[in-house]
């Protein structure tokens, strides 16, 4: 991601001290049986009415933002959007609203440094270069009837491990050409377009990350969808979110 690495730079200067320990000790018996492939749609509640989301959809952006501009395993992507990658083994899918995500394993790799952050314990790092790494690739479809304006953040997904037990979320590989060998983007939006990111009905983008791999276990995702304003800003008011798990390869 082009932004990844200054986000995880303004995380640095907390330190160690963002890694205080959550309390949880939960071992592998919370998760799901090894090779599990559906998601878990435990919920997926918007804030408020989810139909108004969109109703500010379509005024703020000019008719290229709204036309498909390539397709990929059947998927049209938003002219915005970066093309899509279907490939991988696909883990499941979890419906945020009128959106539907499918979750993909795509690669593994070995981080190509160390990451930013220490265990405050053993004041060891807790992804040091040369550990595994997973990438998940994130497809979103607008599967409504209305356009969805979304805002800089997308799809918010945050995943962790049942037994992750510090405050901060997983480390993973923090360089965009790491993502780019594996036909990924960490972005989501081509360089040069701005928000609010027009989903129009059938089309798609996607999103990857990259989490420390710790084998074949559950992946626990909450996620959010933030629609933009107009002028690009968070519509906060009408946040849809959902949580659900997958389980990694």
């Amino acid at each position: 991601m082009r932004h990844r690495l200054a986000s995880l730079s303004l995380v640095a200067l907390a330190g160690a001290a963002l890694f205080t320990g959550c309390g949880s000790n939960d071992d592998s018996s919370g998760d799901t049986a090894a090779g599990t492939s559906s998601a878990t749609d435990t919920a997926s509640q918007p804030a408020d009415d989810s139909s108004s989301m969109t109703t500010e959809s379509t005024g703020s952006t000019d008719a290229a933002s709204q036309a498909p501009t390539q397709s990929s395993g059947g998927l049209t992507a938003a002219s915005w959007a970066e093309p899509i990658s279907t490939k991988g083994d696909k883990l499941g899918s979890i419906k945020v609203g009128d959106l539907t995500v499918d979750v993909y394993q795509v690669a593994k790799d070995k981080a190509q440094e160390d990451s930013m952050f220490v265990n405050p314990d053993t004041k060891k790092n807790i992804m040091p270069k040369g550990s595994p790494t997973v990438f998940v690739n994130y497809v979103v479809t607008n599967n409504g009837a209305k356009a969805v304006p979304l805002s800089n953040l997308l799809v918010d997904i945050t995943a962790t491990y049942p037994d992750w037990k510090y405050l901060q979320g997983m480390p993973g590989e923090a360089h965009s050409d790491v993502f780019e060998k594996h036909g990924l983007s960490d972005d989501g939006y081509k360089l040069g377009t701005d928000a609010p990111y027009v989903l129009q009905p059938g089309q798609s983008f996607n999103r990857a990350q990259s989490y420390l791999y710790q084998g074949p276990k559950k992946l626990q995702l909450e996620l959010k969808s933030v629609p933009a304003k107009p002028n690009g800003d968070l519509d906060s008011d009408h946040e849809v979110q959902a949580t659900g798990s997958v389980t990694l390869k």
